[in-house]
């Protein structure tokens, strides 16, 4: 894998740990761009006629392919956040300007994710080196990391996952550094980034609530924690997920009669069984080893199986023998028979099969309208037809558990918060699912066991044994079959061996448990000293901007105090401005009334003066007594309703508070008396 991709992953793992305020699946990769913005501005790039020169240099830096409709959708976003800057713009003809465009934000998240991949490459070399192991290329890790996505990939973009490399080495290296935390966060980082980096080429829809789970065999097991302590995890925690969404949970009356033929068989070889469940952690007895469960606690499960299930609302369907005859005549009988230890295990996945398509009704191509799964925990159905239709664009009948809690994940992060979660289950499942198919047949174990065991007394001993199961378990054993032929061909040659394997292995731990040791105590020491660094530099940088914050308060203040004195000062100036325009608004109707009072005096004086300023002239010589008289009313009545009219109006504008209020609050104010906003 391209360094520049695993670099990406491990960054898009850190991101996705400290943002949490993405309002889309996108939104995570805008960072990426901005920073593609920047260097391009550095190198002279300023605009463009088209987003080509864009995507070539995101795809060039991240090791990752942008397809056109997303980095269009990613620069939309950019642009949001200048809405106003003429500087920066994303036109609908695909052409840019990107003027002084600059990004450094996550420069140190590249640096820490440089170092960090050169971490687990150089740790994943020594743990080879100490083993003994030789690869041409120690960059397989990373590969080994991917293949959950590729595995993702069937069901999110119908592409085929391919199964031609041997990750055995990889898987050992993951399952041994789980002790270092460090160190596994740093892988947990690089898977989760591989998982986000889908978003790329997948658009979650809406989570369709009207789905039907029918559960394997083996994802029972581990949900009653007769597997291993992480399937349990992660069986419980996809029920968690789907009851949530509605799902209905259901398996065949087949399971339960395989699951009672499986325990019965491990209680029949409880007390003899030392390799099998020490080789395999998935196994039934190592799960009972750990537990410190007894045979009657497990004829006790058997019993009361149905009973348990009901607590996690799984229920038994009444009758598959249609499926089941339908199984018996199916292509997909004949492929499982090939690698099932059984035919009834063979019939039985075909059943499951059978149920699933008649489920759906037909072939699906969208992951979201998928109404049935058959859920499995972790193991692949290897050359199932689910791959074969997986190629025509469609999706497979079964499906992992942890496969479908990542894909519920990508559609609505928010049902696993902890995001480390999603890691640990996702990396658990594929350490597992790596080292079981990487085991001998469980025949060809037990064959080996039941032979060892003949000869168990005479010269080999039980740390023998032990260390026999552990070199098995580590996939340093491998000729297994050739070694029961030499049990039943020559006694002494068997034991021989199996004493030289014991020998090596014991040489072998005394070297390997010394070197690794020291190189995990030194790891450690180098991983919490970096992390010290880095917390003191964190809360150095928190430091200055504590100190920069509390300038800027302070600064603030006194900006806020200033613009509270001078607020205080405009109220008193707008208080005085509406007390003036009061004063103008009651004037003019004081206007209005001098106005009328002078008609009145000015007409009055006019008569006067024509009668010689003499008062008793006044009506003999203007009017007769009956006009007089009418002048009289009149003069009375217009004079009564002034009065009235005028007393009106000046009562609105003394003594009608609401009246005097509402005509302030219509008042338009000088700009330089209103209020300056707070910053």
């Amino acid at each position: 894998m391209e360094n520049q991709k695993v670099v990406t992953y491990s960054l898009l793992g850190q991101i996705s740990d400290s943002e949490t305020l993405f309002s889309g699946p996108l939104d995570i990769f805008i960072p990426l761009i901005k920073r593609v913005l920047h260097k391009l501005n550095l190198e002279g790039v300023h605009s463009g006629d088209n987003i080509n020169l864009i995507k070539k240099k995101a795809d060039v830096e991240y090791g990752v392919d942008f397809p056109r409709p997303v980095l269009k959708y990613i620069l939309a976003g950019i642009k949001k956040e200048y809405p106003n800057n003429l500087n920066i713009a994303f036109n609908d003809d695909e052409s840019f300007v990107i003027e002084n465009f600059q990004f450094l934000d996550y420069e140190e998240n590249i640096q820490k994710s440089l170092i960090n991949v050169n971490i687990v490459q150089e740790s994943f070399q020594k743990f080879c080196e100490s083993n003994h192991i030789n690869l041409d290329e120690y960059g397989s890790i990373f590969d080994f990391i991917d293949q959950n996505k590729i595995e993702l990939s069937k069901y999110l973009s119908f592409t085929k996952a391919k199964h031609d490399s041997d990750f055995t080495n990889e898987a050992l290296f993951a399952d041994y550094f789980r002790s270092i935390p460090p160190l596994f966060e740093i892988i947990k980082d690089i898977y989760l980034g591989s998982i986000i980096s889908t978003y790329l080429t997948y658009s979650p829809g809406r989570v369709n609530a009207n789905v039907e789970l029918l559960f394997d065999t083996n994802f029972i097991l581990g949900l009653m924690d007769l597997n291993t302590p992480e399937s349990t995890h992660t069986c419980r925690k996809l029920l968690e997920i789907c009851n949530n969404y509605g799902y209905k949970f259901s398996i065949m009356p087949d399971t339960i009669e395989e699951i009672s033929r499986l325990v019965n068989k491990k209680i029949e070889t409880f007390d003899t069984s030392f390799i099998s469940k020490n080789a395999n952690k998935e196994d039934v007895l190592n799960a009972c080893e750990r537990r410190g469960l007894k045979p009657f606690q497990l004829m006790h499960f058997v019993d009361n199986i149905v009973k348990e299930l009901r607590k996690y609302n799984i229920y038994v369907l009444n009758d598959v023998t249609k499926y089941r005859n339908d199984a018996k005549y199916s292509k997909i009988f004949g492929v499982f028979r090939k690698v099932r230890n059984s035919d009834f295990a063979a019939l039985h996945d075909a059943t499951a099969i059978q149920y699933v398509k008649a489920k759906r009704g037909g072939a699906i191509k969208e992951f979201d309208r998928v109404n049935c799964w058959f859920v499995n925990n972790s193991t692949k159905h290897d050359a199932s037809n689910g791959d074969k239709i997986a190629l025509s664009g469609y999706q497979p009948d079964s499906i992992s558990a942890d496969e479908l809690i990542s894909i519920l994940w990508l559609s609505n992060p928010s049902i696993i918060p902890q995001k480390g979660e999603v890691s640990d289950i996702g990396l658990s499942a594929l350490i597992s699912v790596t080292l079981n198919a990487s085991l001998p047949k469980a025949n060809i174990l037990r064959e080996l066991e039941d032979n060892i065991y003949k000869y168990k007394n005479e010269d080999l001993t039980d740390s023998d044994v032990v260390r026999i199961s552990q070199r098995i378990s580590s996939r340093k054993l491998k000729n297994i079959e050739e070694l029961n032929k030499l049990a039943q061909n020559d006694r002494k040659a068997f034991i021989q061996n199996i004493i030289k394997e014991s020998n090596i292995e014991k040489e072998v731990q005394e070297a390997i448990l010394s070197e690794l040791r020291n190189y995990s105590i030194n790891l450690s020491t180098k991983l919490e000293s970096y992390n010290t660094k880095e917390k003191n530099l964190e809360n150095e940088r928190i430091g200055y901007l504590k100190t920069e914050e509390e300038y800027k308060e302070k600064i603030l203040h006194k900006e806020i105090e200033h613009i509270k004195s001078i607020n205080e000062l405009r109220k008193y100036k707008r208080d005085e401005y509406i007390k003036r325009k009061i004063g103008d608004w009651r004037w003019a109707t004081w206007k209005q009334i001098l106005f009328v009072i002078g008609i009145y005096v000015i007409g009055f004086l006019g008569v006067y003066i024509n009668s010689s300023f003499n008062i008793e002239n006044v009506m003999r010589i203007n009017f007769d007594p009956n006009t007089y008289n009418i002048l009289v009313k009149i003069f009375a009545f217009s004079g009564t309703a002034l009065v009235t009219f005028f007393s009106s109006i000046l009562v609105m504008k003394y003594v009608n508070y609401s009246n005097i209020e509402a005509y302030s609050k219509r008042l338009i104010m000088p700009d330089e008396l209103n209020d300056l906003p707070f910053p």
